[in-house]
């Protein structure tokens, strides 16, 4: 399986003088004294630091979601570039694991603010340019081959039949000549990745200029790879181009956002068109959805208690808190038609609908706290775990919903009853829950319940034929017996003793002497009585088995046991 476009994601920040301006969307600045609050000034950003905080929350969510995972070969990768006159990468390799958000920071802190006497409008030509050079490169898992693709085999009995041998080079060969692999026996690479462009343009020309100097680019770098002959880089296949178009509340612009088309064969684009502020978090979400295949959950009616004026007591209002996880969580309710994954189809009795101003939709869940002394039998069974992490993580509802999952408890979600939903029948008491919310390891995951009816531990036909049917003649009394005769006890002994008494040989080997005595007795032990006759007449018998069930036999046990064979 090759590596996916969310292996190896860039994301190029403008610092160019553009990003100097404010963004126009102040914030208050409160302070609560006792019982009330007043505004004591404001505070507005600039677009450099809109951008910024949207990069560290694309960074938070795969982190929260993709980070610590056993394959190394699936990483989720991100480096960071800078564009401005000169342009840097601030990360100097890929690595074998994400980048933490302490070494963002550390990388950052020491740019600063943008310029406003730069005018040079071309900076963010220098950061795709190395954007597109740092995508060129392999990562680890890409060399090692977890990425690649075999070559086609080439026809005929003496081209597939290669020898093990490889050629030792003469000293007067140049590595050109010798040590570099041919065209044809080179490892094929599916590189392909995602660019993120944060820039500011308030004309719809610009961004289509942008997206033709990607595609120009590279076509550029793919000729020089092809002639470099360097197995750390390999030509680019496919990026999928987020173009994210930040502009200041004040400014007019007729710059719109474009869904993904088809720019060249080897890059897909699309543009996001939003105001500096809080919709650029929700642009940023939405551009983590389309890269790692994630979606969406809200979680409405949460109780929460409010703080009470005084002399009023408090009030209880519920809340929505939203979560993004992978997307296999909702396949369940993507086969029943409950949620769908196109976002321009009718939502008309689905549970999905969009949120506030929200790029993307979600689907809508309701709190359901279990019961308490519930049988665990009675919970649906599970299809799915995978974690999540709050859209909002700083906001009160989202905390408190944190901390009571990593508590101990668990949450269920049901599903309100939509038009799709009908003839589904209910799983747990009167309620038809389609995920629970569960800690684990100090991550909270979600779980896919069964909803519909599964077609095979729900068959009745495969329930009859996987029944077991109770043996007639079983000799069930006789396995108790020899049962609780080959138990194992640890022996009682003083600790002075024990001490002092060296181990004997035959100890060497665990049990060796009950395992001794279980093979002689069990060497011909029938499971049914009516597989031989002698179990069916003990009476005539008894003396015979126990003289087979002691450790050692004398002269007369022997004659004993062949003077009742003599008999019959």
């Amino acid at each position: 399986m090759g590596l996916g476009p969310d292996h190896k994601v860039l994301v190029v920040l403008d610092h160019g003088s553009r990003f100097a301006k404010n963004a126009g969307n102040p914030l208050n600045i409160t302070l609560k004294e006792s019982n009330t609050s007043r505004t004591v000034g404001k505070c507005d950003k600039s677009l450099w630091t809109w951008c910024v905080e949207a990069t560290l929350e694309l960074h938070r969510v795969v982190f929260d979601l993709f980070s610590g995972e056993h394959d190394a070969g699936c990483a989720r990768l991100m480096r960071l570039v800078l564009a401005d006159c000169v342009g840097r990468v601030l990360q100097p390799r890929w690595g074998t694991e994400l980048v933490t958000q302490q070494e963002i920071l550390n990388s950052l802190s020491g740019i600063g603010l943008p310029s406003t006497s730069d005018d040079s409008d071309g900076v963010t030509l220098s950061g795709i340019t190395l954007a597109i050079e740092a995508l060129s490169q392999l990562s680890d898992a890409q060399i090692k081959g977890d990425g690649c693709i075999a070559p086609k085999k080439k026809e005929g009995r003496t081209t597939e039949e290669k020898s093990n041998f490889s050629r030792v080079p003469k000293c007067w060969e140049t590595p050109t000549t010798s040590s570099i692999a041919s065209e044809s026996d080179r490892k094929v690479v599916e590189n392909t990745g995602s660019v993120v462009i944060f820039t500011s343009f308030a004309e719809d020309e610009r961004l289509t200029e942008l997206e033709n100097e990607v595609a120009d680019v590279i076509n550029c770098r793919n000729r020089i790879i092809k002639s470099l002959q360097d197995s750390s880089f390999s030509c680019i296949n496919h990026v999928k181009l987020y173009i994210i178009n930040v502009l200041p509340n004040d400014q007019p612009s007729t710059a719109t956002s474009k869904p993904f088309r088809e720019i060249s064969p080897a890059l897909s684009s699309c543009v996001f068109s939003r105001p500096a502020g809080d919709q650029l978090i929700s642009v940023i979400h939405s551009v983590s959805i389309n890269i790692y295949d994630l979606v969406s959950t809200t979680i409405s009616g949460i109780p929460m208690k409010e703080e009470a004026q005084q002399g009023q007591s408090a009030v209880a209002i519920n809340y929505d808190v939203e979560l993004l996880h992978r997307r296999e969580a909702h396949t369940e309710l993507e086969r029943l038609g409950l949620v769908t994954t196109n976002a321009t189809e009718d939502f008309t009795g689905t549970l999905m609908v969009y949120a506030g101003s929200a790029t993307y939709p979600t689907a809508r869940l309701v709190w359901s706290t279990p019961v308490p002394k519930g049988r665990w039998n009675t919970f649906p069974r599970n299809r799915h775990a995978s974690r999540v992490t709050p859209s909002a993580v700083n906001s009160r509802p989202s905390v408190c919903l944190s901390s009571y999952l990593l508590q101990g408890r668990n949450v269920m979600l049901e599903v309100t009853r939509v038009a799709k939903c009908e003839g589904l029948l209910s799983n747990v008491g009167a309620k038809l829950i389609a995920h629970t919310l569960i800690a684990h390891g100090g991550h909270i995951y979600i779980h896919a319940n069964d909803v519909g009816p599964h077609a095979v531990l729900d068959c009745q036909a495969t329930r009859e034929k996987m029944e077991l049917k109770k043996a007639a003649n079983g000799r069930v009394s006789d396995f108790v017996a020899l049962m609780k005769e080959s138990s194992l006890h640890l022996a009682v002994s003083d600790k002075t003793e024990s001490s002092e008494k060296p181990l004997p040989t035959s100890s060497v080997v665990a049990c060796s002497q009950p395992r001794r005595q279980l093979l002689r007795v069990t060497r011909y032990w029938p499971l049914r009585s009516d597989h031989c006759l002698i179990y069916n007449i003990p009476k005539r018998f008894d003396a015979l088995f126990a003289i087979m069930r002691q450790p050692q036999l004398s002269t007369v046990d022997a004659d004993k046991c062949k003077q009742v064979g003599a008999l019959y």
